[in-house]
């Protein structure tokens, strides 16, 4: 089972690692970064490398 605070610190951490890169690395593809750490974040959460990658690669619904 899942620790919710670590969990939690986790995601926060990965936010803050990837505003770094968007910040310092303005060069960087930032889209692919975000993908590829979703893909981690999702595998590290449980689900199988190819489930994370396949739920990391589809499009963000529309904002309503």
């Amino acid at each position: 089972m899942v620790d919710p605070m670590i969990a939690l610190t986790v995601l926060n951490g990965s936010l803050l690692a990837l505003l770094e890169l968007w910040c310092n690395q303005p060069e960087a593809d930032s889209d692919q970064a975000a993908g590829t750490m979703s893909e981690m974040i999702l595998h590290m959460l449980g689900l199988s490398p190819a489930e994370a990658r396949d739920l990391a690669r589809r499009p963000l619904p529309a904002a309503a």
